[in-house]
């Protein structure tokens, strides 16, 4: 992840993607990264603030939900994300429950709860 030849250009590729690609969502000045294993089962996440790498997390069917509070000088974001397995129709779902500022007081806080990105199966 992070890597040129991983991911090139970041480009958005939509809602649905497969697995083993890559991508990132923005949200004012959080970005999150993704990439999701070519099994599909697990996938990873970068978060950055104004540009400031701030956390990384795993999700797996086991570990589904990832809770964060994340703070700099630039912004503020608070939540969750979510790992929606979804066996029976063989798709799965990043989801995300969070809040996310422009500021680190969170004084103009904006909520976002929705699918991120999603993936069918192999």
């Amino acid at each position: 992840m992070g890597k040129e030849k991983d991911c090139p250009d970041f480009k958005d590729n939509g809602l649905l993607i497969k697995p083993g690609d890559c991508g990132r969502r923005f949200w004012e000045n959080l970005m999150i990264q993704y990439l999701v294993e070519s099994s599909g089962n697990k996938v990873t996440c970068l978060f950055d603030i104004g540009s400031i790498p701030m956390d990384i997390t795993q999700l797996t069917p086991q570990t589904a939900v990832y809770s964060f509070e994340l703070i700099n000088a630039s912004g503020k974001a608070t939540g969750k994300l979510i790992l929606d397995s979804q066996k029976q129709n063989k798709f799965c779902k990043l989801l995300g429950d969070f809040l996310y500022s422009t500021d680190s007081a969170g004084d103009s806080s904006f909520p976002f709860k929705g699918t991120i990105v999603a993936w069918q199966l192999p």
